[in-house]
């Protein structure tokens, strides 16, 4: 099971960067196996992509985007 972290991201803070994923779901799930958590859950950006962000083993934010025209 995924724990849901709180995670304040101010843009003129940070630059996040996020990668593309072919499918998200296989992604995700090597993220988690290495020791990362999830800082804000899988969502659709509507007609456009999925996208979610995660916290690597040292607390770096970063994000997996996986386009998909049919996200609802």
């Amino acid at each position: 099971m995924s724990r849901v972290i709180h995670v304040e991201i101010h843009a003129e803070d940070v630059a996040v960067l996020t990668m593309g994923s072919e499918d998200y779901h296989p992604t995700h799930e090597r993220v988690m196996a290495a020791g990362g958590q999830v800082a804000h859950p899988q969502a659709a950006l509507r007609g456009m992509a999925w996208q979610g962000y995660y916290l690597d083993t040292e607390g770096n934010v970063f994000g997996v985007h996986q386009p998909d025209p049919e996200a609802r």
